[in-house]
């Protein structure tokens, strides 16, 4: 007999969510993107939909959600997303850990090719970073800090809530 544990890179699927997968695959065929015809009105009305209901649970606007691939995609469109702000701010300093999922990693090192600081905190033993050593490396000058939150490799949960990043918006 066999046990799933990697939860985090895939779980089972609620079967309320299934069956409204099963009902867009079958019957909202178009491509969302695509407003020449029925199809791809139809298929957009659905994605605008799902922005709503997922702006609604956040709290936030519709226009603040952006669907993606997964989690490289996610990851280069809000490191990179900001490049041209840091440059024309000055705040070209990267916070990240030394175990962050690849896609940030090979991210933020670009960045240090382009003249940005990055600095890599390490884990201690157990997997995890101590939230002092993130914000002890936090200047006026930091653009991004990026921690996960549970760790793809280990499961270990960072300690996100300690290093809050409201804090730096003051």
């Amino acid at each position: 007999m066999s046990v799933y544990l990697d939860y985090n890179a895939s779980s089972p699927i609620d079967e309320r969510v299934l069956d409204c997968m099963i009902d867009v695959y079958r019957n909202h065929i178009g491509n969302a993107d695509s407003r020449t015809h029925v199809f791809g009105e139809d298929a957009r009305s659905v994605v605008e939909t799902a922005r709503k209901q997922v702006a609604g649970l956040l709290g936030v606007k519709s226009d603040e959600v952006f669907f993606t691939s997964g989690a490289t995609e996610s990851n280069n469109i809000a490191i990179l997303g900001l490049r041209e702000y840091a440059e024309k701010s000055e705040k070209k300093h990267i916070v990240t850990t030394a175990i962050e999922h690849k896609a940030v990693l090979e991210t933020v090192k670009h960045l240090e090719k382009k003249e940005f600081r990055v600095d890599f905190v390490a884990p201690d033993l157990s997997g995890r970073v101590k939230a002092e050593d993130i914000l002890n490396r936090v200047t006026d000058r930091t653009l991004v800090v990026s921690v996960m939150h549970v760790n793809n490799g280990t499961g270990m949960i960072q300690p996100v809530p300690e290093i809050n990043p409201i804090r730096f918006l003051q």
